[in-house]
């Protein structure tokens, strides 16, 4: 279930819908609701300086044993840029081989799309960047303990916006998840 997300994010399909599919909601809307038994939802981070929340999280407790989902998207003030954040929390050997999978450099097959290590604080996170131009953007994907954290970016979001989203967790927490 975890390849097939990657696949779905590296083909260019955004993990939340985008601004214009899904009606802005200031994040004071999702903060009231009820926070799901799991409470992975509170490790997701405020929206960034000069961003908006859009939309309520969408939580999913088990997933056809992948337990549990959290994801949000971010849209830019005034510009195009989006950013989409999931957190889950697989099966330990989906874990493991989610990320035995990532290669650095080009993809064998995709050789447009490029994969980076990055620091975010001192942990390792694997960067996925397609060349090609156009809708090009950034998919990042971190292991933290037991929990796996996606973010993709694109329509001029940026590598430093996609790490700074990133770094701006409670990644200790996360990693005592």
């Amino acid at each position: 279930m975890l390849r097939m997300t990657l696949v779905a994010v590296v083909a260019g399909m955004a993990l939340a819908p985008t601004p214009s599919a899904a009606k802005a909601a200031p994040a004071a809307a999702w903060a009231q609701e009820p926070a799901p038994s799991s409470g992975l939802a509170s490790f997701l981070p405020p929206a960034p300086a000069g961003w908006e929340s859009y939309g309520a999280p969408e939580v999913t407790e088990n997933l056809n044993g992948m337990e549990p989902t959290v994801s949000h998207g971010y849209h830019k003030i005034g510009g195009p840029a989006f950013m989409s954040i999931v957190i889950t929390r697989p099966s330990p050997e989906d874990l493991a081989d989610e990320y035995s999978a990532l290669q650095l450099g080009p993809h064998p097959i995709a050789t447009h799309m490029v994969t980076s290590l990055e620091k975010v604080g001192d942990r390792d996170a694997y960067l996925i960047h397609n060349t090609a131009g156009g809708d090009a953007g950034y998919v990042m994907m971190m292991k933290v303990g037991r929990v796996s954290v996606g973010i993709n970016g694109a329509d001029a979001s940026t590598k430093a916006e996609i790490v700074a989203l990133a770094a701006s967790m409670d990644l200790e927490a996360l990693a005592k998840y």
